[in-house]
């Protein structure tokens, strides 16, 4: 009995851990149901001009989701939640926009970041650096995800132990 509940627990973490996993690779593909605009993140960091900046699809722009420390975007005066509503005067009307037209300016050039924070416009400028690649991973963002997942998959698997209760033995 207890050997088939510690198989069912470890093959619910399993499936969490698998669960969390792909909903990561998916991008919340269930959120696509609950929602009608599916929230799209995007780290813009790699090769070229970057900010360092993680960005969240808005319905009026973009929303910071993160500022990394010593980045453009930190020293400008950037913070989380700030929603970016336009950049040099063009409106900001996806994440994989804003991160292309930030990757499409020269290093170097100041671009003026039009945001909304508080229910107030402001301009902040910002000057993207050039940053070679490199990987990495937000282990923050990763364990929330595990955790969301976990949530999900709990009610599943409290009834999947109940079944195993249920099941007579020889």
């Amino acid at each position: 009995m207890k050997t088939a509940k510690m198989t069912v627990l470890a093959l619910g973490l399993a499936g969490a851990v698998g669960f969390a996993v792909s909903t990561v690779a998916a991008q919340g593909s269930r959120d696509t149901q609950e929602r009608t605009v599916r929230p799209r993140v995007m780290m813009l960091d790699g090769r070229g001009p970057q900010i360092g900046v993680e960005v969240n699809d808005v319905t009026e722009g973009v929303r910071i989701e993160d500022v990394d420390q010593d980045s453009p975007a930190s020293k400008a005066g950037l913070h989380t939640g700030d929603i970016v509503i336009d950049l040099d005067g063009e409106r900001v009307r996806s994440a994989r926009q804003f991160s292309r037209l930030i990757q499409e300016t020269a290093v170097g050039r100041s671009i003026a970041l039009g945001i909304m924070r508080d229910g107030k416009r402001q301009v902040i400028n910002v000057t993207p650096e050039s940053r070679a690649f490199g990987f990495g991973f937000d282990s923050d963002q990763l364990g929330r995800d595990i955790a969301r997942g976990l949530r999900d998959i709990e009610p599943r698997l409290r009834e999947l132990l109940k079944l195993d209760e249920s099941v007579p033995r020889s």
